[in-house]
């Protein structure tokens, strides 16, 4: 299977189960097919421009254990698939622009 064909049963299959939608805006990231272990394509945004916009946070990651003790006494946990998970995480609508991702299938 060519990279384009990948690439192209993947961009239709997001915008039949609605994962994805057609966007005109002033910018977008590049898409890339990055070849898997047993030559399968895994489908993958290029966010290196947008990240040269983004403002960068400076400030240490929080130990492990500091985040487990913030868990101490909660009911309820929400879990998210990792496979597929960014898919799952819906983008707040101030955000979309710097989501926004070319396929090459069509031009954004």
């Amino acid at each position: 299977m060519t990279q384009l064909h990948s690439l192209t049963k993947n961009v239709e299959h997001m915008l039949k189960h609605d994962i994805v939608e057609p966007a005109v805006l002033p910018r977008c990231s590049n898409v890339v097919m990055v070849r898997k272990q047993g030559s399968t394509m895994q489908f993958c945004v290029d966010y290196y421009k947008v990240n040269e916009l983004i403002k960068k946070d400076k400030f240490p990651l929080p130990k492990v254990d500091t985040c487990l003790d913030t868990l101490n006494g909660c009911q309820y946990f929400s879990s998210c698939d990792l496979r597929r998970g960014y898919w799952q995480t819906e983008i707040d609508e101030r955000d979309l622009l710097s989501r926004a991702r070319s396929s090459g299938v069509s031009k954004c």
